[in-house]
């Protein structure tokens, strides 16, 4: 962490993805209902069964695409390669926040526009208690919080060419500090939106550290 009297945190930064284990599951489900489609599809052609040809249909329909999807996204995101974020980790209440964004592409890409967010995230944690199972349920519920949100236009990029982008935020003077307990948290984040053109936004995800101090500028 940075210190707040400090400058600011040069980061490399790795845009997030579905998880791993989430892509591996979906995965094998496409491979499985390609091979269980597959067999219930033949099956219904060979006994003339329509039933049977409609399950197979649909099991390949909604399980297959998965992979391939993945894969495509995959192969997106390579092509954008990753950006460098600058920032300032640890701010105070009341503090401006400063982001700077820079992007070097060694392939040719389209960015339609940069979406900034700051970000108050709660968790929380509760234990509920179902007397006639006579089980208790620990459960956890995350809200984010929009706090305020910034975006500038992109554009379309050769390679070897860059993105530069500076964008303001503010912590509001009235707003909470971050704080961790046993069966509650808030955090700070600042998320980055990088919109590309058919496909799901590239997003990058940042924490920050606000202190329980107020800034002199609040």
């Amino acid at each position: 962490m940075s210190n707040p009297e400090g400058g600011e945190e040069n980061m490399a930064t790795h845009l997030s993805e579905t998880p791993k284990w989430l892509q591996g599951c979906l995965s094998l489900s496409g491979l499985f209902g390609l091979f269980f489609g597959g067999a219930m599809l033949w099956s219904g052609i060979r006994r003339e069964s329509g039933v049977a040809m409609i399950i197979g249909v649909l099991f390949i329909l909604l399980t297959v695409p998965w992979p391939i999807y993945f894969a495509l996204v995959k192969r997106a995101r390579a092509r954008l390669g990753d950006p460098e974020i600058t920032l300032k980790e640890t701010l105070r209440v009341g503090e401006s926040l400063s982001v700077d964004y820079a992007h070097n592409f060694s392939r040719a890409v389209t960015i339609n526009r940069l979406i900034v967010q700051l970000l108050l995230r709660e968790r929380v944690t509760y234990r509920s208690y179902d007397h006639q199972t006579k089980r208790t349920t620990t459960r956890t519920r995350i809200h984010d919080h929009v706090i305020q949100e910034v975006e500038e236009p992109a554009g379309s990029f050769l390679p070897g060419q860059s993105l530069h982008r500076h964008f303001n935020l503010r912590v509001p003077p009235e707003s909470m500090h971050s704080f961790s307990v046993r069966h509650n948290r808030l955090q700070w984040l600042v998320r980055i939106k990088i919109d590309l053109p058919r496909q799901p936004d590239a997003l990058i995800t940042l924490p920050i550290q606000v202190l329980p101090e107020m800034a002199s500028e609040a």
